[in-house]
């Protein structure tokens, strides 16, 4: 004897299931969405700053006068430190919060460790290696007030040498063109 089953009814079993997959599914996409913007933004502060530290490199720039122009960590124009904070914005990276406490110099010995002395830019000598390091909060750049990544700030350290002309002098007399 064949005995027919009735097919049991399943309405809304897939609203059940999407009920049940969606949170996990929203949480992987917006964990993805954050750490996304977290290597865009360290992109962009390891952009600005090398900006910085390119800055630093000269030493020192002749102005518009033709005098010299000493590049200083925070103070005078350039500095080190207004080169971050300018590429930052440029980039769109909101900067009310990005003070001077953010940004750090400093000359490297031939291990790579940090020295006190000199301490800015423009007294350095050629081929001194220095650092620049700047740091970011969070708060500045993230899209949601979850905290996913668990990140306080981020924080690009960059190394490079300092391209300081060598010291020379000029000779102002003018050679005798008598006899030629």
């Amino acid at each position: 004897m064949i005995v027919s089953r009735r097919g049991q009814r399943r309405d809304g079993v897939a609203a059940v299931e999407f009920a049940v997959v969606a949170p996990v599914l929203f949480l992987l996409l917006l964990g993805t969405w954050e750490l996304g913007r977290t290597v865009q933004v360290y992109q962009i502060l390891a952009s600005a700053v090398r900006e910085g530290a390119r800055v630093a490199a000269q030493g020192q720039i002749i102005n518009l006068t033709g005098a010299y122009t000493q590049i200083q960590v925070y103070s005078g124009t350039p500095n080190v430190y207004e080169a971050v904070r300018n590429t930052l914005q440029a980039s769109g990276i909101t900067v009310s919060s990005f003070d001077t406490s953010r940004v750090s110099f400093t000359f490297l010995d031939n291990l790579g460790n940090p020295v006190a002395s000199p301490s800015q830019p423009y007294q350095g000598t050629k081929g001194q290696r220095f650092r620049v390091t700047a740091s970011l909060p969070y708060s500045t750049f993230r899209w949601t007030n979850l905290n996913l990544l668990n990140l306080g700030q981020i924080q690009v350290s960059f190394d490079w040498a300092s391209l300081v002309d060598d010291p020379f002098t000029v000779n102002t007399t003018m050679p005798s063109w008598n006899g030629y």
